[in-house]
């Protein structure tokens, strides 16, 4: 989960709304078509899981996968046991029962525990490894790429961007020594 976030530069809301039928491992794609969020129902006063779309229309998109990622998605479980019976998982991130997750359970039960254990993993071995949330990782693949000089146009697909201003912005970090590097300065 948090290599495919680190991979692409998706969202939290993005990867919780990725169904099984948007995954394309033959041509490498994985298609970005809905997003799934936390709301508080008016009546009852508590959170319900709503699956809706793209935060706007730019947001909405193909990325492409990398190997690496085809492999990690091809050796997903694609099915899941409900009251011993197998059943289909309609999204790639699902609760128990297959269906969409929610977002903030996701964060608490399993990202955040992902991350403190890799934290504290390294962290024994002298390793500082910050603890980002979900957030923080799509600004830093969006840093990472904007900084070793990939194509701006391309990065802001890939995120879903309309504004090429924004995106320099946001994540051209002012890094004195890639820049010297970008301009070949010895």
């Amino acid at each position: 989960e948090v290599q495919i976030m680190l991979d692409t530069g998706i969202s939290r809301s993005e990867l919780l709304g990725i169904m099984w039928e948007d995954i394309d491992l033959e041509n490498k794609v994985l298609y970005i078509c809905r997003g799934v969020t936390d709301i508080v129902n008016h009546r009852t006063g508590k959170y319900e899981v709503y699956i809706g779309n793209t935060k706007n229309k730019y947001r909405t998109r193909a990325i492409p996968l990398s190997n690496r990622i085809c492999n990690i998605l091809s050796n997903i479980d694609r099915f899941v046991t409900v009251k011993g019976k197998k059943l289909p998982k309609k999204y790639l991130i699902c609760n128990r029962y297959g269906d969409a997750c929610s977002p903030n359970n996701w964060y608490k039960r399993r990202y955040k525990t992902f991350i403190a254990d890799m934290h504290n993993y390294y962290a024994e071995r002298d390793i500082d490894i910050p603890i980002y949330t979900p957030h923080q990782l799509r600004h830093t693949r969006a840093s990472i790429w904007v900084n070793e000089g990939k194509n701006i146009y391309a990065v802001a697909k890939v995120l879903g961007h309309s504004d090429l201003d924004m995106l320099r912005k946001r994540y051209a970090h002012s890094d004195v020594e890639q820049l010297r590097k970008l301009l070949e300065i010895k």
